[in-house]
């Protein structure tokens, strides 16, 4: 699951969840390549 905000610098942030695992790790990778910033989440464990 990903959520997408602009800050107020106009620049878009996106939230990652379960960005550790597999699929979320490559979505922030593409997410970072493509000049977002980007915010990881994961379960603590």
């Amino acid at each position: 699951m990903t959520q997408t905000t602009k800050n107020r610098q106009g620049t878009t942030t996106v939230v990652v969840t379960g960005a550790t695992g597999r699929t979320g790790r490559r979505v922030a990778e593409a997410a970072r390549a493509a000049g977002l910033t980007v915010r990881a989440a994961s379960r603590a464990g």
